[in-house]
């Protein structure tokens, strides 16, 4: 729920204005995200949160940021339980890389149909 929220935030109020400046970070991101899925499942529960803290990093927005630390401890339990099953982790990878097209792309339409 917090990713969509920021993905929502991201597409329609940082992105607009500033897009050569993020295109880098995101860039950089899915080359990042790419890396840690070519190494494996065993991975991924790093990987994931490595993921999300990006993500939630390109708001720039520090309140956002700290609701998302207090969070994190919460969503560890479910990364784990995630972790076990490589079909529940290929369709987080599946999402995921959607919802960082459709950030890329600024595509609210195909971001607000991905499931997360």
């Amino acid at each position: 729920m917090l990713d969509k929220m920021m993905v929502t935030k991201l597409i329609t109020e940082v992105l607009p204005g500033n897009y050569q400046y993020y295109r880098e970070s995101l860039q950089q991101m899915e080359e990042n995200f790419n890396v840690d899925i070519a190494q494996g499942s065993k991975l991924f529960i790093k990987y994931d949160e490595d993921f999300h803290d990006s993500l939630i990093k390109l708001s720039n927005n520090s309140r956002l940021i700290s609701i998302y630390a207090d969070n994190r401890i919460q969503t560890k339990t479910f990364r784990q339980r995630t972790s076990l099953s490589e079909e529940r982790i290929e369709y987080a990878n599946k999402l995921y890389k959607e919802l960082l097209a459709s950030i890329k792309n600024m595509d609210l339409v195909k971001q607000a149909a991905i499931n997360v």
